[in-house]
């Protein structure tokens, strides 16, 4: 069985986890940097629309790949906790649903079914083999050695 999925099908969902965070948070944006009395040294703030970082995580992108798509260092996602947990949420919830995706396959396709028991329940598949007519087998050396 084979799935095929279409761009329109990988934009839906996207915008659907976009919707669904947007209603889950209550405007957690970026810090305002401008409000803090002492001059930071250094460069400024980086504005990351963080709602793109949740609905690209929501589908499973690697870091790396957020990245490149919304122009920005990797090494953000160590040093700002803000990033890294809606980065975590994203992933979370793109797991949940693949494995939500996963038990309602189970109903109808057992291999599935099998997979699950063994990844989830540590069910495996035994295998024992019973050896009969073990014979002893002795080495000899009877090579001349040359000196």
């Amino acid at each position: 069985m084979s799935i095929k999925i279409k761009d329109e099908d990988i934009i839906k969902v996207i915008e659907d986890k976009n919707n669904s965070f947007n209603n889950n948070t209550n405007n957690n944006k970026e810090k305002d940097t401008t409000t803090n009395k002492k001059k930071k040294k250094g460069r400024p703030y980086k504005q990351i629309d963080l709602d793109k970082v949740y609905s690209y995580a929501s589908v499973c992108c690697t870091q790396e790949e957020i990245c490149n798509i919304l122009n920005f260092d990797r090494n953000l996602f160590n040093t700002r906790e803000d990033l890294k947990g809606i980065y975590k949420k994203g992933i979370s919830n793109a797991k949940l649903s693949l494995r939500r995706k996963q038990f309602i396959l189970a109903d109808t396709n057992p291999t599935m079914a099998i997979w699950l028991g063994k990844q989830l329940l540590g069910q495996r598949d035994k295998h024992e083999v019973e050896q009969t007519n073990i014979q002893r087998v002795e080495i000899v050396n009877d090579l001349d050695s040359k000196d």
